[in-house]
């Protein structure tokens, strides 16, 4: 495949997903708030998380250790009996001491000594539970007939019949993220010496002194000027070193408390009367940020994931009509031809470039086209 054509097809791709992207908001928009509490009640198990208690019993036997099927038999029986007399004892309250008293893993129990939350599973979606244990626990969780102090236990089985038991017990059924979440630019000067370390990061860093310096000054100038959000993301595309967020102008969406960030990140997005238009500077381990404030979300959490989902399902049935009104059909076979070219044609820009980085022998032109220029 030459550079070309591959280029050719990353742009239209570019293009479809970004118009994706635009019709989607737009289809969001058209969307009531009585649509969006139909959809929730009659799917509410997409939409809500629940707070559980979680022990597992895990068997003494491995796949490894090539037991018989009456080993098996014997070893998931009496584990089961270990697993039922738990469930018969336990509830909320004694849960984490139960917990403890159950483990015969010493780096375990000291992990359970240090954080007390150790057998919780709070803010827990049903997939997690459908993936990690089983659909019949995920069901059993999200049931709407589940209250507080509810327990039970699941089986679950290897290909080799080898069981493990968990023993769940609920603390919150099922719930609305209630959260309000926010939009936030940044702009990062690093330290040198900092410890944390992340992909999407600059390997370019300052002093301390200098890195602070820098945000000090790049803030004070911002708010000499328009100090708009327009201006801020000007100025994060031109100086931030997070790579990461300087296409975007330094924006970081949807941001809630239980977001994947720093604590001084996160602090400083949720202090007590924070609003839009906000700005102030922050230290973490990776250096000096200036943070802006660029918007509250309206609506819920619940709420946003809803109406994503109601404007994804319209998105698709407004192509499916779009292509039905010009006569055109979707030929599957095309559609699988062209999905293994590309995947074709990304395993050979993967090869070539490590055989590029071994042998420094090829340019990036013939690392795409597969090394034939």
């Amino acid at each position: 495949m030459s550079p070309s054509l591959l280029k050719k097809i990353y742009t239209k791709q570019t293009i479809v997903n970004r118009y994706k992207e635009d019709k989607q908001k737009e289809l969001a928009k058209s969307i009531t708030d009585e649509e969006i509490e139909e959809e929730f009640n009659k799917n509410a198990k997409d939409y809500t998380t629940v707070d559980l208690r979680n022990f597992t019993f895990n068997n003494s036997i491995s796949a490894d250790d090539k037991a018989s099927k009456d080993d098996i038999k014997k070893a998931n029986a009496d584990l089961k009996k270990k697993a039922q007399a738990f469930l018969e004892k336990v509830n909320l309250s004694n849960f984490t001491q139960m917990a403890y008293d159950a483990t015969d893993d010493k780096e375990q129990k000291n992990l359970m000594k240090e954080d007390a939350s150790y057998s919780s599973m709070d803010d827990t979606n049903y997939t997690a539970i459908h993936d990690y244990v089983s659909k019949e626990a995920a069901d059993w969780a999200f049931n709407a007939d589940r209250k507080s102090g509810d327990k039970q236990l699941f089986e679950v089985k290897d290909k080799n019949g080898i069981a493990t038991y968990h023993v769940y017990c609920m603390e919150n059924v099922m719930k609305r993220d209630n959260q309000y979440p926010v939009n936030v630019r940044q702009i990062l000067f690093m330290v040198t010496d900092n410890a944390a370390s992340d992909a999407t990061e600059t390997e370019t860093g300052h002093s301390d002194a200098e890195a602070k310096k820098l945000a000090d000054d790049t803030l004070a100038k911002w708010k000499k000027g328009k100090a708009t959000d327009e201006s801020f993301a000007a100025l994060a595309t031109k100086l931030t070193e997070d790579t990461g967020s300087k296409e975007t102008g330094g924006l970081y969406e949807n941001v809630t408390k239980d977001s994947n960030y720093v604590e001084p990140f996160l602090n400083w997005c949720f202090a007590d009367g924070r609003k839009k238009g906000d700005s102030g500077i922050i230290k973490t381990d990776y250096g000096y940020h200036i943070m802006y404030l660029s918007g509250k979300s309206k609506d819920p959490n619940w709420k946003n994931t809803v109406r994503e989902a109601l404007a994804s399902r319209k998105f698709d049935k407004y192509i499916e009509s779009t292509i039905k009104a010009d006569g055109t059909k979707v030929s599957e076979h095309w559609v699988k031809v062209v999905g293994k070219r590309m995947k074709k044609a990304a395993e050979t820009v993967i090869t070539n470039a490590g055989l590029n980085a071994a042998s420094g022998g090829l340019s990036d032109a013939q690392v795409i086209s597969g090394g034939d220029q």
